[in-house]
């Protein structure tokens, strides 16, 4: 009689339910420590008191139940009789294989815990629960720095802003050329300019010194440049400081005015259906009001975009004749639109213009256009008189495409820049230098790239931060942070993009990755085990848990 005993034959095909049904059934008498004993007899005669056919007899067992349990054992003397470290090492290349699966799964997706263990239950990973999944993000990001680190000094542009999780104040700090985030820190208190005054320090700390800072309105922020230093150019966020604060107007009126034409036609409707004189009248001075609404609905946007339209043309670092624009000219025509916009019956209009009036007055809302002049200066001398308005154009058109929302302000603005390019091509195409072109253009570029005007890129980070603090449900701590800054610094662009190709780190530090962002921050869990000499992720987890605890 056989140890085992097959079930049933079971059809080809089969509901879910009996997948999982076991093929065989154990013998309740063949006890562990007897098929251990059988398993040593069957090595060789020399392991056994009995001819295997007695034993058989005994046990009731057949021949190659026997050497069965005599193959397993041999498979497992390895492991079971040799080394440790081995085993070990086994170990830790299994859970390291995890890990690495469930930091680029979570970067990647911004998926759930939940959904990133069942797809590894799935998947048939070693480790899914959701408690090793939330073990290795904090284990990988407690290995890194909330504040980027350099060892040689850098000067950049600062772009700062604030994003809020649970009413917790996320304060990011952006480099402008490169997009890489410097610093990212959740705060445990109330913001105040205590909470970016630290930020400025230790971003100085780590040899990175501004040269600029763009900045929104915030009370917190503006609080805490005194620890900048003195040669720190302080400038508005144009964006913030009128595109946003006004535009917020010009998008009510309009669906203001959409919403009145939609009543309109439907009073239309009702004159036309009308059964009697009676109601004729009636629903026609309904119609008659409506209509009046709208016009002065109408009135209203086009005095509004008058006004509206030349504030945004002066913050254009060059006039449409490629020429810079003259700051003070510039300056009288926003106080101008400003004077007339205050003429307009719009609720809370009036303090939104006293922001941006005073922006114009403490001089940080139009400072960016001192550095047009030096810079168009210096190409005017090295291109020739009959392009060089072109090339600046052409930036301008180049710049609009990718900044703007507007699917037909972007269509139009890329028409404008390609034509400019065409034409400069076949300016040097002609001239018998077709390589001048591009060489022109990234030079140029680069340099009129420094004329920054707002903290639009901090916005950019924000949308992709985003999704993490969602699935976060309430639990974001900084380890999560670190984690995500890391994965943005080291990730290389869409080549589709401004910055293509490269990383943002590449940019900032002008160096080149060897590794994909997940292998440079498997090799640092990696040595985190080895230097504290742990196979197990609770134990290293425990182990950088505490030292956070300590420092705290």
């Amino acid at each position: 009689m056989a140890d085992f005993t097959r079930l049933v034959a079971r059809p080809q095909k089969e509901s879910s339910s009996l997948k999982n049904q076991k093929k065989f059934i154990r013998r309740w008498d063949i006890t562990p420590s007897i098929r251990f004993d059988l398993s040593i007899a069957g090595l060789g005669p020399s392991y056994r008191t009995a001819t295997i056919a007695e034993l058989c007899t005994q046990y009731n067992v057949c021949h190659e139940f026997i050497y069965a349990l005599s193959r397993n054992l041999r498979q497992e003397a390895a492991s079971i009789f040799g080394k440790k470290s081995e085993a070990s090492c086994c170990t830790l290349e299994k859970l390291l294989e995890s890990m690495r699966f469930f930091l680029e799964g979570k970067m990647e997706t911004q998926g759930s815990l939940h959904g990133l263990s069942k797809f590894a239950a799935n998947w048939g990973g070693a480790y899914n629960s959701t408690n090793f999944i939330s073990q290795t993000l904090e284990v990988a990001g407690s290995l890194l720095s909330s504040t980027l680190s350099s060892q040689k000094t850098h000067q950049v542009i600062f772009l700062c802003d604030e994003v809020y999780s649970g009413g917790r104040a996320i304060l990011v700090t952006i480099a402008a050329k490169s997009m890489a985030v410097l610093d990212i820190k959740l705060l445990d208190k109330p913001l105040d300019g205590a909470a970016w005054k630290a930020r400025f320090i230790a971003l100085e700390q780590a040899n990175y010194l501004p040269s600029e800072l763009i900045k929104d309105g915030g009370k917190a922020m503006q609080a805490a440049e005194i620890v900048l230093r003195k040669e720190t150019k302080i400038r508005a966020d144009t964006f913030h400081g009128t595109s946003h604060r006004l535009g917020i107007y010009r998008s009510r009126l309009i669906r203001q005015i959409n919403q009145s034409m939609e009543k309109e036609a439907e009073i239309k409707g009702n004159v036309n259906r009308a059964k009697s004189v009676k109601m004729w009248a009636k629903q026609q001075g309904k119609l008659e009001k409506q209509q009046e609404k709208t016009a002065e609905l109408l009135d209203l946007l086009d005095w509004f975009e008058q006004a509206y339209f030349l504030i945004l043309q002066q913050l254009r670092p060059f006039t449409t004749q490629g020429l810079p624009r003259d700051k003070q000219i510039a300056t009288q025509n926003m106080k101008f639109a400003l004077e007339a916009l205050e003429l307009l019956p719009l609720k809370g209009l009036a303090e939104k213009l006293k922001r941006v009036s005073s922006l114009i007055e403490d001089g940080t809302l139009l400072s960016f256009l001192d550095k047009v002049p030096p810079i168009y200066n210096k190409w005017a001398k090295k291109l020739e008189e009959s392009t060089c308005w072109l090339w600046m154009q052409y930036w301008l058109w180049w710049k609009k495409s990718f900044q703007t929302h507007s699917p037909s302000v972007q269509a139009y603005a890329k028409q404008q820049a390609k034509a400019a390019s065409q034409l400069l091509e076949a300016y040097y195409l002609q001239k018998q230098q077709p390589l001048q072109f591009e060489k022109i253009r990234c030079c140029l570029f680069e340099e009129l790239d420094t004329i920054v005007q707002a903290s639009s890129l901090v916005e950019t980070f924000n949308s992709i931060l985003k999704p993490f603090i969602n699935s976060a449900r309430g639990q974001l701590n900084q380890s999560l942070l670190n984690l995500v800054a890391f994965y943005h610094n080291h990730r290389v662009f869409n080549k589709r993009s401004k910055r293509g190709g490269f990383a943002p780190i590449e940019l900032l530090k002008d160096i080149v990755l060897d590794k994909p962002w997940i292998d440079l921050l498997m090799d640092k869990i990696k040595a985190a085990f080895i230097h504290h000499e742990v196979n197990s992720l609770k134990a290293l987890h425990a182990i950088l848990t505490k030292k956070e605890e300590s420092v705290i």
